[in-house]
């Protein structure tokens, strides 16, 4: 069986289906790069865009539901003088006197086509545009649906926390993120995804040596994405987007689950609250949710105290 169509029969899959069985010798081994030097492009103007098609460990080890990541590049020279893969990896494709921006991402299929339950596409935009403007960056493109779980297990998942029923046409009202995990029986880890192919990827295409800036609102996210990757991210470049009633539930159940939520983003939201005459359920439940860890003396995250308090006392306004 030739590469291709290994790497085809580990692409079409979604982890929790075959992804997570045996893979033969030859599809752990294959991978395969493509360079597209790229004209005119919204966002980040004339840019190299690589495809990388992962191999079968890197899918199961990362959590992605698809075997083809894409990785946008944008450099201070013509990018149309750069003709080959050898030429990308020389060595002097970045201007090292200036930071280099870096944004790995987990992809979004509903936010592309305008779902507004999270703020993943205003996001990637926001991240592509401010490395078009800085002159130089990667965006890293990583399939990862519903936390490396697949659209199917997404799709789910929303249908739960935004209109409240179940797979199987039941309606059982709006559920928070946890509860709709729940009622789906995933159990931990929630999260499947893994970021260690960001300095797998870099390193192929010979930039994994440069110093790179996080384009990230959360500074935990330095020592992390530095210690999975082996990359050198030398501090972060908060991005901001709209915070809305629609979005926010994103925001709350990042502070329930104890994960970095920065302070401006907690104050967007508590301003918002402050502001909305009514709130998704869903949204509801995860500040009931605050309020009553609070109430049992345990720490929400690593953010600040105050305005996870402030938060947590809208709970009797909806």
């Amino acid at each position: 069986m030739s590469q291709h169509v290994n790497l085809e029969l580990t692409a079409g899959t979604t982890v929790g289906e075959s992804v997570q069985g045996e893979f033969t010798e030859g599809q752990i081994a294959a991978s395969a790069i493509a360079m597209y030097r790229m004209r005119r492009n919204t966002y980040m103007g004339d840019c190299i865009a690589v495809a990388y098609a992962a191999n079968g460990r890197e899918i199961v080890d990362n959590g992605l539901t698809n075997g083809t990541i894409g990785i946008y590049i944008k450099t201070p020279a013509d990018n149309q003088e750069i003709t080959s893969l050898d030429e990308l990896g020389s060595g002097e494709l970045f201007d090292e006197d200036r930071p280099v921006l870096l944004r790995p991402a987990s992809a979004c299929e509903f936010g592309i086509f305008g779902d507004t339950h999270c703020d993943c596409e205003p996001q990637r935009i926001a991240a592509l545009r401010a490395i078009g403007e800085h002159g130089q960056g990667v965006y890293i493109q990583l399939p990862q649906e519903g936390l490396g779980r697949g659209l199917l297990y997404k799709a789910r998942e929303l249908e739960l926390q935004v209109s409240g029923t179940t797979p199987g046409g039941e309606y059982v009202g709006q559920k928070d993120f946890f509860e709709a995990v729940a009622i789906l029986g995933v159990h931990d880890p929630i999260d499947l995804r893994g970021v260690g192919i960001v300095g797998t990827i870099l390193g192929r295409l010979g930039l994994g040596g440069y110093n790179y800036t996080l384009l990230s609102s959360n500074p935990d996210k330095v020592q992390e994405l530095s210690d999975a990757t082996g990359l050198s991210i030398v501090g972060n470049l908060a991005i901001q987007t709209e915070i809305t009633e629609e979005n926010m539930s994103v925001y709350l159940a990042k502070a329930c689950a104890g994960m970095a939520v920065s302070d401006d983003e907690l104050r967007r939201v508590h301003e918002l609250l402050l502001n909305a005459q009514e709130i998704p359920g869903r949204s509801r439940s995860l500040i009931q949710k605050i309020a009553e860890d609070f109430a049992q003396g345990r720490r929400q995250s690593s953010s600040d105290t105050v305005l996870l308090e402030a938060i947590a006392a809208t709970v009797h306004k909806f």
